[in-house]
């Protein structure tokens, strides 16, 4: 019996072996380089919005948590552009061809994007001329800017859904006051919920970069920060979403028109922006 036990545990061991070898070969079959300042990327956030762009600065990797770290940190795979000042001027690639599209979706899909999490189109943005270095916190942590000038940006697919100024719609029909002090010094439409001991503010503003596009910003009475975000039915439908400190609350619509005029530059999918037809 243990001669037979013995047996068993040996092929299975061998049976590992040989796994570990498969796994490791095609793992090499597929390897990824991390991608650094400097090089020229092509991403998909879908069939409307390619970017392809020139990297800016990298970010340092903050370890919050080495029981799970491993278990979420891809940079191989992740989607980040770099970091880059409120002016920034990229450069601007031509349309991919109808070829050229064609080519990059079958080569597109059968790349590794990632075998942990999902990884979105993420960039970051410096205020008033500042430079700063910055880590990798996730935009919804406690901890998330590395700066007091900091914008940190993720473009998230959102689909058919009611855009920005429709959620205002529904924010004017609820239980908030509007507060035309508040309103007046953001130059923005805000409206006051008061909950718990807190009091918090929902604020509309219409963008610079088109009429009918707008941005809702959250601000807590005694926040750090606050959350700006838009939906619009653009590239198949996204919402951006960043977040910036508190003081910086009056450059919202320049941190709004420059989010909208990157992601333009850097796209170079030959699909309309609206209704994903080839141009």
């Amino acid at each position: 019996m243990k001669r037979k036990t013995s047996t068993f545990k040996f092929i299975v061991f061998l049976m590992l072996i040989f796994i570990a070898l498969v796994v490791s070969f095609c793992m090499q079959d597929r390897k990824v380089e991390i991608p650094m300042e400097g090089d020229m990327v092509v991403w998909k956030h879908g069939a409307s919005l390619i970017v392809k762009a020139i990297l800016g600065p990298r970010r340092e990797h903050v370890i919050i948590n080495p029981k799970v770290d491993s278990f979420f940190y891809e940079p191989k795979y992740e989607k980040y552009l770099g970091q880059f000042s409120i002016d920034y001027k990229p450069k601007c690639f031509s349309d991919l061809t109808k070829e050229e599209y064609v080519k990059f979706e079958s080569e597109y899909g059968n790349r590794s994007h990632g075998f942990k999490k999902q990884h979105y189109i993420e960039f970051n943005l410096m205020l008033n001329g500042s430079e700063f270095g910055a880590t990798d916190r996730g935009v919804y942590s406690s901890e998330a800017l590395d700066d007091i000038n900091q914008v940190k940006v993720i473009v998230y697919y959102a689909g058919n859904v009611n855009r920005t100024s429709s959620l205002y719609e529904n924010i004017k029909e609820s239980d908030g006051i509007y507060d035309s002090n508040v309103s007046s010094e953001y130059k923005m439409d805000c409206y006051k919920f008061s909950r718990s001991r807190l009091d918090t503010y929902s604020c509309y503003g219409k963008s610079n970069y088109d009429k009918d596009f707008g941005v809702l910003i959250s601000v807590s009475s005694d926040g750090r920060w606050i959350e700006g975000y838009s939906i619009e039915p653009i590239y198949g439908g996204i919402k951006v979403f960043y977040r910036m400190d508190k003081s910086n609350i009056e450059n919202w619509k320049e941190v709004d028109s420059t989010i909208w005029n990157l992601l333009e530059c850097w796209n170079v999918s030959p699909l309309d922006m609206y209704n994903s037809t080839v141009n």
